[in-house]
């Protein structure tokens, strides 16, 4: 097992709680967050000093997209690389954030299940939009 690996890890089977971001629970910007600043060393702005409210996620959602494009920009989907944000639909339309942790798969967060792994294959159906981080 790979130092990558175990620090990878540490980041799945985090629990869900909404507006946290750290290792006892974090929501989908959170586990972005945590994987950049703890896997890259990269603490880039990812919220903007407004509370999310599960009520008001998909607005919630379009703020943070904005505080997202100010360091990072929009690439295909079939480009997906490690590190790139994208944006998810998820139940009744409203969306959410995961971070790809190589070409094939995606850390996310889910709400009854805490952050996990999905196959980018599996989820590319419900990928809507891809950012990489300008410093890439």
């Amino acid at each position: 097992m790979n130092l990558t690996y175990n620090k990878l890890s540490k980041l799945i089977g985090i629990p869900f709680k909404i507006g946290k971001e750290d290792f006892n629970g974090c929501d989908c910007v959170g586990i972005c967050w945590l994987y950049h600043n703890f896997m890259r060393g990269k603490d880039y702005p990812h919220r903007d000093g407004k509370p999310l409210l599960i009520r008001n996620i998909k607005n919630d959602l379009t703020r943070i997209l904005s505080v997202i494009r100010t360091w990072a920009h929009e690439v295909e989907i079939k480009d997906l690389n490690a590190g790139d944000i994208v944006i998810l639909r998820a139940a009744e339309d409203v969306g959410a954030l995961g971070v790809c942790i190589n070409h094939r798969e995606v850390l996310y967060m889910n709400k009854h299940h805490g952050s996990s792994v999905v196959k980018l294959s599996y989820i590319r159906e419900s990928i809507l939009k891809g950012f990489r981080p300008n410093d890439t």
